[in-house]
């Protein structure tokens, strides 16, 4: 007698409904919260054309890596989460609510010095109220692929189950500040370092959803990995150093209200491998931290 197999195949969540292409202007969520001043600050823009969201990073000295000529790694970050969240805002039927949950870039190689990079998401399914995404960060000049993102967003509401009626009105901001006299990314970022911790200031240039005046998540995941970078580059010495992977997790907004606090360790180290962690906080409570993250590096000589 032949056995049936009880089990039955779960369904496959569908895909969102394919935006309409047109500029990013048509977009509802742009629109309802206005352009971001991450966005603004950074000098990116974000495209839609067949279906298809595309964000441009221009070489920019305010996004190089100190003493380099070629964009931080936080610039990548802050243009995956922001690429991600809005192809995710514009495909979603609640305008304005794209919250990051965790995001996680898998380095491929470096991008060349005063190389700009484009963001193409691929993937986005829907279910239960969270979204999915990847994305390819490829050079913008001749298209190589520099790294790949994945990423999880909250839909539908804003943090704290709040609902956009429950937000109220856009925040008014000033303008944002001219980069033009900043020399590199840490300088864009502004942290301040005491006692072995980074201190980010708060500033307007750093919000990422106009309503709920939060910093961006591509902004405190930029701070994480920017906090680990003294650890590693001790553990390596004088060795060549390959990132590997880094990933976030958003366990609370962080409001923009408040500076921002960070302290970094190492997780695990050994001759080839080097993992760091990175906890975020606000207002004095580091035991109750609003995000958390994980670098991973290795040697390439060993």
């Amino acid at each position: 007698m032949t056995m049936q197999n009880p089990a039955v195949a779960m369904p496959v969540p569908p895909p969102l409904d394919p935006p309409p292409p047109g500029p990013a202007s048509d977009c509802p969520v742009t629109r309802y919260l206005g352009r971001s001043p991450v966005e603004a600050a950074m000098g990116f823009s974000v495209t839609h054309c067949d279906h298809i969201t595309r964000l441009e990073q221009p070489w920019r000295p305010h996004l190089c890596e100190p003493g380099s000529r070629r964009l931080d790694c936080g610039a990548l970050i802050i243009a995956a989460d922001h690429a991600m969240g809005h192809h995710i805002s514009r495909s979603t039927p609640t305008p304005g609510a794209a919250t990051t949950l965790n995001l996680r870039l898998d380095w491929h190689v470096d991008l060349s010095p005063y190389a700009g990079l484009s963001v193409v998401p691929r993937v986005v399914l829907l279910h239960a109220g969270v979204a999915t995404a990847t994305a390819d960060i490829r050079a913008l000049d001749d298209g190589g692929l520099v790294a790949t993102a994945t990423g999880a967003f909250l839909v539908g509401r804003f943090p704290g189950n709040r609902t956009s009626a429950d937000v109220g009105a856009p925040l008014d901001l000033p303008p944002v500040r001219s980069t033009a006299d900043l020399p590199d990314f840490a300088a864009f970022l502004g942290c301040v370092t005491e006692e072995e911790r980074l201190h980010l200031p708060p500033s307007p240039d750093f919000v990422g959803m106009r309503h709920v005046g939060a910093f961006h998540g591509g902004i405190s995941g930029a701070l994480a990995e920017y906090a680990t970078r003294p650890l590693i580059d001790a553990w390596r010495g004088d060795s060549p150093l390959r990132r590997v992977s880094f990933e976030i997790r958003y366990l609370k907004p962080c409001f923009v209200s408040d500076a921002l606090t960070c302290r970094a360790a190492i997780l695990r180290q050994g001759r080839t491998m080097c993992v760091a962690a990175t906890d975020l906080w606000q207002r004095g409570a580091p035991d109750a931290p609003n995000v958390t993250a994980v670098s991973t590096s290795v040697r390439v000589d060993t």
